[in-house]
């Protein structure tokens, strides 16, 4: 008996009452596999947690790997802002240098670029005219093609900025050592627009050889027309003193010559409607005086301007001294 165990189970009904042997070794082997149960579930309840765990972690990891590349990325777009920033910044300080360059005369010499308008052979105009706009216009003799300009690329050296202090230093001297020069240097367009954010003019034919529009032969147009409303006011394009003022009624019609002695050039404006108040012969006239207005007199086959430019008493192209954007 030593070796089994009896388990009595009794009715709380008052039923029959049941025995049970068990041997010692059956229930060792009972024991047994119930601990191996128990082994074997909690092992699998600690891999399953470990598991979760780790995969909560790595989540977490790449969770963390995201919002880095993300600031990194915020960081890099930052940095790729401040950069265009910057070459706006340069492009602009380039644009002005290079203005204050042509109006004095600096051309090619320095790291800036170089100014004014090409001449093709033959006298030909590089062809880079405003377009005309009808409703503004009332005159014209020939059609022209849009204005178009390519950005110059920057460089991103910091080598660039001592030279570009070497350049505005070059230009601020020009500046001081010229100031006559400058005043009687012809650099504006020569009219006074009525509303600066239309265009209200374009350029109807330009410097060298064409097809005369009323004889239909081919000879050298030494000047530039310039197309815009009938009465437009004409503006003298730098100080200086009136040597001519001539009424005709053929060839350039009602002409203004004006002399500007520091620089050894002249002006002269052609086909006007009329003259201005107390314009004469002898005459000093400041940049941005008006001095007529802008008509069809003489041989002409429209309203417009003819401007034309001389140095040391040789014609030369009107559109290497008219510098854009800048208006009186």
């Amino acid at each position: 008996m030593k070796d089994f165990y009896t388990v009595v189970v009794m009715s709380p009904s008052g039923g029959p009452v049941r025995q049970h042997s068990v041997s010692r070794a059956m229930l060792l082997s009972f024991c047994s596999i119930g601990f191996l149960i128990l082994v074997v579930l909690g092992a699998s309840i600690y891999l399953t947690v470990n598991a979760g765990s780790r995969l909560a972690s790595s989540h977490q990891e790449k969770k963390i790997q995201g919002l880095t590349i993300e600031r990194l990325n915020n960081k890099i777009q930052d940095q790729e802002t401040q950069i265009r920033f910057h070459e706006t910044k340069w492009d602009e300080v380039r644009g002005m240098v290079k203005t204050v360059k042509h109006v004095l005369g600096l051309e090619n010499k320095g790291i800036l670029g170089q100014g004014g308008s090409s001449i093709v052979e033959d006298g030909q105009e590089d062809q880079d005219p405003f377009s005309p706009d009808p409703d503004a216009l009332d005159a014209g003799s020939q059609d022209a093609t849009p204005d178009s300009s390519v950005p110059q690329p920057i460089s991103e050296t910091p080598e660039v900025i001592p030279k570009l202090k070497e350049e505005v230093r070059k230009v601020y001297d020009a500046v001081l050592g010229s100031l006559n020069e400058l005043e009687e240097m012809p650099f504006i367009l020569p009219l006074r627009l009525p509303n600066l954010t239309k265009k209200s003019y374009w350029y109807s034919s330009g410097f060298g050889y064409r097809i005369h529009p009323i004889t239909k032969s081919r000879h050298f147009h030494s000047g530039l027309d310039i197309a815009t409303r009938r009465g437009t006011p004409i503006i003298s394009a730098a100080h200086g003193v009136i040597t001519k003022v001539q009424r005709s009624r053929s060839g350039l019609g009602n002409t203004i010559r004006i002399k500007h002695p520091a620089t050894q050039m002249e002006t002269i404006y052609g086909h006007l409607q009329k003259f201005a108040t107390g314009i004469r012969r002898g005459k000093k006239v400041a940049r941005g005086e008006v001095i007529g207005y802008v008509g069809s007199s003489g041989s002409t086959t429209g309203t417009h301007l003819h401007y034309g430019v001389y140095v040391n008493g040789s014609t030369v192209n009107p559109r290497n001294y008219i510098v854009e954007k800048i208006y009186y």
